[in-house]
């Protein structure tokens, strides 16, 4: 749940620090005092979009912070681990726009993207603003709301859902071995070519740094020469050789070991490295003698060098060895084409056999939705009922897509609410018929019933629009239910529903000097009334607005 956001520059809020109970808690004040801001700047935080015109005047930056308590293995603490970040019983969400753009997000001390910021927020908290119910004026959104009422849906989408990929997959792998048979014999002839052209080089494994190796042994011929030659006379043939020398120290140690045993190790180590050195030069004048690279052309090795440097070039590899690789692929690729027809018409049995399973389990996931959806309907009639609405009827049209539309991730059927007020009026689609008053009612509804489990805060602004009198009372209510399993937040202008809040805010607008303020005040319970009274009879405050407005919250408290 939100704990508490503080609020640093935005809009017309210098600074405010709000801490949030766990219930039921409410914003009130006049017309243009600043209510909506608090959610404009809760919805930044949680990676909203955001624009640099939302910090205050005169100010460098903006910066909000919320702050969550989590609880372990929710799906947004097991996201967080994911990410990286580092959490225990809470989560922060601190996000700053400067004045040249500058945008920084972070989720407790991670620096992290507005993308996962979103992610990460959608998972805690829900809010419904003021143009959210335009999303119940799109028919597209209406399956959404049916697949998240019951859980015996969450299954057979997954199915419809896996079966569909599957099929996809299956389908764009035989579309690509059709339009490859298209161009078969053009596609046959190029690659019998760069094959002809690879084997023509006869080109083996590791041979372009063979031959570099070459190249750079020949255009070092005498320094390689010269210096091998100083290196066995040095051991071997000069009259102070190295070989001689050592020969003579051995001797020389052999008479010592007769005398003392103790010198025997290392005339034995010395007897070693004679023929050590032995080897050496037997090595030394073995290749003096060979000098196979002097019978080496230099400029037949060059030409080598650049024939496969113009097929590393052609076929956009770094070595001898990726090319040899293209070229297998090349002919793997070629025995595909010539067995092409046996390609096509496996893979065309294998499309058939993913698009029966898909349509098996869409069969499923429609004949589920059309039963979960007569529980829905009269579900929402009786919220509705009980929201002043006697007359409602609500209804979940499901008609099945035609042809191509058939085959979606989330199955064929096309859903869409239907609403009638009144009586002797048919039900009609929500968009040509339904009013302000209506729409908010319809929305809580749904929030009442199919509030994510996952979400721990909702968040309302002004859901009681067009709504007064007894229907607000019954609307007070039933947020006070919802908010004993959800934290709830929420703007209103109603009494009712803020006369049963655990914790009322008061939005106050001031004017200092040039610079005009919105501040965030927790009320008191005289407070409370005060407010509860300017909201029942306006400006004017009487004796008979203040008993009532204590009268409210009396019958608030006696709801707990």
């Amino acid at each position: 749940m939100l704990t508490q956001l503080n609020i640093q520059d935005f809009a017309i809020i210098k600074n405010a620090i709000i801490e949030f109970d766990k219930e039921l808690n409410v914003i009130t004040g006049e017309t243009g005092a600043g209510k909506s801001i608090i959610v404009d700047a809760l919805s930044l935080a949680l990676g909203y979009r955001a624009s640099k015109e939302s910090i205050r005047q005169g100010a460098p930056k903006t910066t909000i912070q919320a702050v969550f308590d989590i609880e372990q293995g929710s799906a947004a603490f097991l996201l967080a681990q994911q990410m990286g970040i580092d959490i225990e019983e809470q989560i922060i969400f601190t996000r700053q726009i400067y004045t040249n753009g500058k945008n920084i997000c972070r989720i407790n001390s991670m620096l992290v993207t507005v993308q996962e910021l979103k992610a990460l927020g959608s998972l805690i908290v829900d809010i419904h603003g003021q143009h959210e119910h335009q999303s119940l004026l799109n028919t597209s959104t209406h399956i959404e709301y049916l697949d998240k009422y019951d859980n015996k849906i969450t299954g057979a989408l997954e199915n419809t859902r896996n079966a569909y990929h599957a099929y996809i997959k299956a389908k764009d792998e035989l579309d690509d071995l059709n339009q490859l048979a298209e161009n078969i014999q053009k596609e046959k002839e190029k690659l019998e070519y760069d094959i002809s052209v690879i084997d023509s080089a006869r080109l083996s494994a590791g041979e372009d740094k063979e031959i570099e190796k070459r190249i750079a042994r020949l255009k070092n011929y005498n320094l390689i020469y010269d210096n091998t030659l100083k290196a066995y006379e040095l051991i071997y043939n000069d009259e102070h050789s190295i070989l001689g020398h050592l020969q003579q120290t051995l001797t020389a140690l052999h008479k010592a070991s007769a005398a003392d045993e103790s010198l025997l190790e290392q005339y034995e180590s010395l007897l070693n490295i004679i023929a050590g050195v032995e080897d050496v030069s037997g090595f030394l004048r073995d290749y003096l003698e060979k000098r196979d690279f002097e019978n080496e052309n230099i400029d037949d090795l060059e030409g080598r060098a650049y024939l496969i440097a113009q097929l590393k070039r052609k076929y956009h590899v770094f070595c001898i060895d990726e090319l040899l690789n293209l070229k297998e692929s090349m002919i793997k690729k070629l025995d595909t084409i010539m067995n092409l027809d046996n390609e096509i018409e496996n893979k065309s049995k294998e499309e058939a056999a993913k698009k029966e399973q898909y349509f098996i389990y869409a069969n499923e996931l429609s004949k589920i939705r059309r039963q979960i959806k007569i529980t829905l309907e009269k579900d929402i009639s009786k919220q509705l009922h009980d929201m002043s609405m006697p007359e409602a009827i609500f209804i979940v049209d499901i008609k099945r897509a035609k042809d191509t539309k058939e085959i979606r991730k989330n199955g064929y059927d096309d859903v869409e609410f239907l609403f009638s007020s009144n009586k002797g009026f048919s039900p009609r689609s929500l968009s040509k018929i339904i009013s302000g008053g209506e729409m908010s009612r319809i929305m809580l509804a749904f929030k009442i019933l199919i509030a994510d489990n996952d979400i721990t805060t909702l968040i309302f602004d002004e859901i009681d629009t067009g709504i007064s009198g007894r229907t607000a009372q019954v609307i007070a209510q039933k947020l006070k239910k919802l908010s004993s399993n959800y934290q709830v937040i929420l703007i209103t202008h109603l009494p009712q529903i803020a006369s049963v809040a655990n914790i009322h805010f008061s939005a106050k607008k001031t004017t200092v000097g040039q610079n005009t303020m919105t501040e965030l005040i927790e009320l008191n319970v005289d407070d409370r009334v005060h407010e509860l009274a300017k909201m029942v009879g306006g400006v004017n405050i009487t004796q008979e607005t203040l008993n009532h407005a204590k009268q409210m919250l009396q019958m608030a408290n006696d709801l707990e």
